[in-house]
């Protein structure tokens, strides 16, 4: 749709990085052969005879993007999927806002994906596009892996062990769900008393730090 990198773009972009040598794998979102199979056809004519370029069309896109040294992409979310689980580098190329008006734009002025960009690679903007080699060359020489793993770390809960998470998070649930109202109110009141002690010992310790560096000033 309007927000894709093709429809803001077209595909000379895919040419220049075709003709400096690169090997590229175009990868449209699912919805768009349902959506828009002529804009679909018409890309694929435009890219058929190019070199190195070959289009992926599996349900599936970890093959493809094991295989990519980088990514290079629109504002699908996609690339923190590749960010985080490669842990190798993403070009954005900007998509204005009035083409993602009947998105989320609608609703939020900034989303955290829009400042996260420069984070997890580099940011495109139109005038640009047709040095998109160079920026290619340049990201993927500059990045580090441990840079997209420590941004992961500080934005992704339970990283290789989601599954745990959900099952005890469920579990939880269920065993809610089967208690009366009067035994969720009795466990609820529980959890306000625990957590009202384990404020009570965390300021006792405060105090009792406090009280040491006085005596201590003091001798």
């Amino acid at each position: 749709g309007s927000k894709g990198c093709f429809t803001e773009y077209g595909t000379d972009f895919v040419k220049i990085l075709s003709r400096s040598g690169y090997k590229v794998i175009i990868r449209l979102h699912p919805h768009s052969y349902i959506f828009e199979p002529e804009s679909v056809g018409r890309w694929r004519l435009e890219t058929h005879e190019l070199e190195n370029v070959s289009w992926d069309d599996q349900t599936h896109g970890t093959h493809a993007m094991s295989q990519a040294d980088i990514l290079i992409s629109d504002a699908s979310s996609i690339r923190f999927d590749f960010a985080f689980l490669y842990e190798k580098p993403v070009v954005s190329l900007e998509i204005p806002r009035e083409s993602r008006s009947i998105f989320e734009s609608d609703y939020m002025d900034l989303t955290w994906a829009d400042t996260m960009v420069a984070e997890i690679g580099v940011r495109v903007k139109s005038e640009n596009i047709s040095e998109i080699d160079k920026v290619v060359n340049d990201t993927i020489s500059s990045f580090t892996t441990e840079a997209l793993g420590d941004l992961r770390t500080r934005y992704v809960a339970n990283f290789r062990h989601s599954s745990i998470a959900i099952v005890e998070y469920l579990e939880q649930q269920a065993e809610l769900l089967s208690l009366t109202s009067e035994q969720l109110a009795s466990r609820q009141r529980v959890e306000k008393l625990e957590s009202q002690i384990d404020e009570l010992r965390s300021q006792i310790g405060r105090l009792g730090l406090i009280s040491l560096d006085h005596s201590e000033r003091q001798s």
